[in-house]
């Protein structure tokens, strides 16, 4: 009798997963949940939260996520835009996240003198966006 092999190839990249564990984790960024529109509920971040907890939590990210930072800035921590737009663009390619945009129901129910209400902080509706570049606002 042999015995089979029970280990599988890792279902994600083992370079960015550790990040993604610091951002998503007890002590990361704040996520919220939305519906997606058409599929199912789905936990989000934004991009300008993305960016401040990249550019504050140097330490951290040197310490569990030296591996991504060499792949993608030579072991830097992310010290500008240029740096987290490189990699939110990463975690996006590798299918770990991706850019979406607030969908209302009633996408036409604007107010009488034509200015649309003010763009919600954290909307509960969501829909992937076409463009999928990240953008750190």
């Amino acid at each position: 009798f042999s015995k089979k092999s029970t280990e599988k190839e890792p279902q994600w990249d083992q370079t960015y997963e550790p990040l993604v564990k610091v951002i998503l984790g007890k002590k990361g960024l704040k996520t919220k949940s939305a519906s997606e529109v058409g599929k199912k509920k789905v936990d989000y971040f934004r991009g300008k939260d993305f960016k401040k907890f990249l550019l504050e939590g140097e330490d951290i990210l040197k310490k569990k996520c030296s591996a991504a930072l060499e792949d993608v800035l030579e072991g830097n921590v992310p010290e500008s835009d240029k740096d987290i737009e490189t990699l939110g663009n990463e975690l996006i390619a590798r299918g770990f996240c991706y850019k979406a945009v607030y969908k209302p129901l009633n996408p036409s129910s604007k107010s009488e003198d034509g200015s649309g209400a003010k763009p919600k902080k954290w909307p509960d509706r969501l829909g992937q966006s076409p463009n999928q570049s990240f953008d750190c606002e």
